[in-house]
Protein backbone atom coordinates (compact mmCIF):
# COMPACT_ATOMS: atom_id res chain seq x y z
CA UNK A 1 0.00 0.00 0.00
CA UNK A 2 1.58 3.24 -1.15
CA UNK A 3 0.19 5.36 1.71
CA UNK A 4 1.78 3.08 4.29
CA UNK A 5 5.14 3.40 2.52
CA UNK A 6 4.87 7.19 2.36
CA UNK A 7 4.01 7.27 6.07
CA UNK A 8 6.92 4.96 6.84
CA UNK A 9 4.67 2.31 8.41
CA UNK A 10 3.92 -1.31 7.80
CA UNK A 11 0.72 -1.91 5.87
CA UNK A 12 -0.95 -3.62 8.85
CA UNK A 13 -0.07 -0.81 11.25
CA UNK A 14 -1.25 1.85 8.78
CA UNK A 15 -4.61 0.09 8.30
CA UNK A 16 -5.10 -0.25 12.08
CA UNK A 17 -4.21 3.39 12.70
CA UNK A 18 -6.38 4.63 9.84
CA UNK A 19 -9.34 2.53 11.02
CA UNK A 20 -8.90 3.77 14.59
CA UNK A 21 -9.07 7.43 13.53
CA UNK A 22 -11.52 7.19 10.60
CA UNK A 23 -13.74 4.37 11.92
CA UNK A 24 -13.27 2.43 8.68
CA UNK A 25 -10.48 0.85 6.67
CA UNK A 26 -8.73 2.75 3.87
CA UNK A 27 -10.49 0.53 1.31
CA UNK A 28 -13.92 1.21 2.80
CA UNK A 29 -13.14 4.94 2.91
CA UNK A 30 -12.17 4.95 -0.78
CA UNK A 31 -15.28 2.96 -1.70
CA UNK A 32 -17.46 5.50 0.15
CA UNK A 33 -15.85 8.33 -1.83
CA UNK A 34 -16.47 6.46 -5.08
CA UNK A 35 -20.11 5.73 -4.19
CA UNK A 36 -20.70 9.40 -3.30
CA UNK A 37 -19.25 10.45 -6.66
CA UNK A 38 -21.41 7.85 -8.45
CA UNK A 39 -24.50 9.08 -6.62
CA UNK A 40 -23.84 12.65 -7.77
CA UNK A 41 -23.30 11.58 -11.39
CA UNK A 42 -26.44 9.44 -11.38
CA UNK A 43 -28.38 12.34 -9.92
CA UNK A 44 -27.19 14.37 -12.91
CA UNK A 45 -28.67 11.71 -15.21
CA UNK A 46 -25.51 9.91 -16.31
CA UNK A 47 -25.58 6.26 -17.38
CA UNK A 48 -24.65 3.70 -14.65
CA UNK A 49 -22.18 1.87 -16.94
CA UNK A 50 -20.17 5.02 -17.60
CA UNK A 51 -20.49 6.13 -13.99
CA UNK A 52 -19.01 2.82 -12.80
CA UNK A 53 -15.87 3.21 -14.88
CA UNK A 54 -15.56 6.96 -14.26
CA UNK A 55 -15.72 6.43 -10.48
CA UNK A 56 -13.09 3.69 -10.42
CA UNK A 57 -15.22 0.56 -10.18
CA UNK A 58 -14.17 -2.48 -12.21
CA UNK A 59 -17.53 -2.71 -13.97
CA UNK A 60 -21.22 -1.96 -13.47
CA UNK A 61 -21.86 -5.03 -11.29
CA UNK A 62 -19.03 -3.92 -8.97
CA UNK A 63 -20.71 -0.50 -8.66
CA UNK A 64 -24.13 -2.15 -8.17
CA UNK A 65 -22.88 -4.28 -5.29
CA UNK A 66 -21.27 -1.42 -3.36
CA UNK A 67 -23.95 1.15 -4.23
CA UNK A 68 -26.79 -1.09 -3.07
CA UNK A 69 -24.96 -1.97 0.15
CA UNK A 70 -24.43 1.71 1.02
CA UNK A 71 -27.46 3.45 -0.51
CA UNK A 72 -30.05 0.66 -0.35
CA UNK A 73 -30.98 0.60 -4.02
CA UNK A 74 -29.32 -0.09 -7.36
CA UNK A 75 -27.67 2.70 -9.37
CA UNK A 76 -30.27 2.35 -12.15
CA UNK A 77 -33.18 2.68 -9.73
CA UNK A 78 -31.46 5.62 -8.01
CA UNK A 79 -30.98 7.34 -11.37
CA UNK A 80 -34.64 6.83 -12.28
CA UNK A 81 -35.80 8.27 -8.96
CA UNK A 82 -33.44 11.23 -8.79
CA UNK A 83 -32.29 12.30 -12.24
CA UNK A 84 -33.55 15.62 -13.47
Amino acid sequence: MMLANVAGMSRAYFVRLFAKHMNQTPHSYLTDIRVRAARKMLHEGQDPMGVAIECGFFDQSHLNRHFKRRIGTTPGAYKNMHAH
